[in-house]
């Protein structure tokens, strides 16, 4: 692919492309050997976009550049190669739209000495499902299971749980309806793929006096 002579044979090759895209008739030297991987590649391009374009599925406006749609590129080095026609690139993928934030009580104690603030030191248990499947990703109501320990308010802890679990009491439990936006965002993690709107059953079981109250 280095621009040396058509009959030297290319270090890189993909599986099944020397056989596979040498044309019957052309592109072949005296003894039957075939082509840089490269030459051949553009001529099977160029034969792809011509019978395209003669089933009237040509000249179409490149949306990007004002070309015509049956162009083909090959790029390399970040260079455009010349003398090679374009092909439109499928569109990324629009980000869905979030879900908006909530926080339903569904268990308030009839006693509530303290409640949580920015700070606090608490113990919650939890189940963690997708919206869109509801399938659970993560909970720590297993048998004998500890559980989990944090700051609220920290920067380590997902957003959604940072807001939603403020002025809880002990023994109360909440669900919350998280956002991506709320939670790990376009990044995927374990079992929660990217873009995932989160549902969580929590229950305050411990917690302790905020640093600035001591």
């Amino acid at each position: 692919r280095g621009g040396g002579p058509a009959g030297q044979r290319s270090e890189t090759r993909a599986l099944g492309w020397t056989a596979g895209l040498s044309l019957p008739g052309r592109g072949r030297r005296r003894g039957g050997r075939a082509p840089a991987l490269e030459n051949t590649a553009r001529a099977w391009l160029g034969a792809i976009v011509r019978a395209a374009r003669r089933a009237g599925r040509g000249h179409r406006k490149d949306r990007r550049g004002g070309g015509p749609a049956g162009r083909v590129e090959i790029r390399g080095g970040g260079k455009v190669r010349a003398g090679v026609d374009v092909i439109d690139s499928p569109a990324p993928a629009a980000e869905p739209i979030p879900i908006e934030f909530s926080m339903d009580r569904t268990f308030v104690p009839d006693e509530c000495v303290r409640q949580t603030a920015a700070g606090s030191l608490i113990k919650v248990h939890f189940v963690g499902k997708l919206v869109e499947t509801g399938k659970v990703f993560a909970t720590s109501f297993h048998t004998g299971s500890n559980p989990v320990k944090f700051t609220l308010g920290g920067a380590d802890m997902v957003e959604g749980w940072n807001r939603g679990l403020v002025g809880m009491c002990t023994g109360e439990r909440r669900r919350l309806l998280v956002p991506y936006t709320l939670g790990i965002g376009a990044t995927s993690v374990k079992s929660i793929p990217p873009f995932s709107n989160l549902r969580y059953d929590i229950e305050l079981v411990e917690q302790s006096v905020p640093k600035d109250e001591m």
